[in-house]
């Protein structure tokens, strides 16, 4: 099903500048403190570079773009999950939004292997998702630990896999109160998931650690988690801040192209297809319910 998009599949312009550079250090040393001073971009690499290091030998990059593919499985995945619960009124508000956006997506998200915007992008988009499915109610005493299990697993990837990440915290924090207003605590300490949730917990703190020993910050490149250690590079992290700080004015010409493509038959037709399949859906669902 995926094979078209194995087959397509070109290596992005930051896997060149940075990620297969990072890749080709960390499979041939060790734990090396202060990479970042060797390229700054070094101190921005994620947990996907691990992941994608093992699918690639020497100059042989062939099998690499299943690691996207795996991306994309997953995102289909969590859809027929959310499509196949009983709630049809919460199916419309999950995926109508990201179907609409779909002429964005086939902008702004380039399908490609050695880069971690796709990546991010899926689990994000899934850990939003399965939060409002979570918060919708959608749970019982058969399934309340694998959903929870499932959301901070989402949330780990989340932190993982960028280091903008970092502002889903605030969403935890609404599933941490989340859980302890519905007395669902009990549940988590009473089964294996608490042990589970420090693992995943831990990974976090490793992870911070990990960025610590590269560039002497625990989130590159929040100055306020920067420590003054001798590998620290100030001036590095005041270039890199300018920098992304220019990019942030990027989200203007995504809105810009957003309005210019509302009514344009590529974004119609899809807006059109997506109503259309999703109340076929929801009505078949609904006689199916009833028969």
């Amino acid at each position: 099903l995926f094979l078209p998009f194995i087959i397509n599949t070109e290596i992005g312009n930051d896997a060149g500048l940075y990620h297969l550079p990072f890749q080709t250090w960390i499979k041939n040393y060790k734990i090396t403190f202060g990479l970042s001073n060797l390229h700054s971009r070094y101190a921005l690499t994620t947990g996907y570079d691990y992941l994608f290091s093992i699918f690639w030998f020497k100059n042989y990059f062939s099998v690499a773009p299943i690691v996207q593919s795996s991306f994309l499985l997953l995102f289909f995945s969590f859809f027929l999950k959310f499509l196949n619960d009983k709630k049809n009124s919460l199916i419309i508000i999950l995926i109508l939004p990201v179907l609409i956006l779909f002429p964005v997506w086939q902008k702004y998200v380039i399908f490609d292997y050695g880069s971690v915007d796709f990546s991010f992008g899926v689990i994000s988009i899934l850990f939003i998702l399965q939060t409002l499915y979570f918060f919708n109610g959608n749970y019982n005493k058969q399934n309340i630990v694998s959903e929870i299990l499932i959301l901070f697993t989402l949330f780990t990837f989340v932190v993982i896999s960028k280091p903008t990440g970092i502002l889903f915290f605030i969403i935890i924090f609404l599933i941490i109160t989340f859980v302890i207003k519905q007395n669902l605590s009990k549940i988590i300490f009473k089964n294996n998931l608490k042990f589970v949730l420090l693992f995943l917990f831990f990974t976090i703190l490793i992870w911070f650690l990990r960025n610590f020993i590269i560039s002497g910050c625990l989130v590159y490149p929040i100055s306020l988690t920067c420590i003054n250690v001798s590998w620290f590079n100030s001036a590095d992290l005041t270039r890199d801040i300018s920098l992304i700080s220019k990019y942030t004015e990027h989200f203007s010409t995504i809105v810009n192209y957003l309005l210019e493509n509302l009514f344009s038959f590529k974004y119609f037709l899809t807006f059109f297809l997506s109503i259309l399949l999703i109340l076929l859906w929801f009505f078949s669902k609904k006689h199916f319910l009833k028969i």
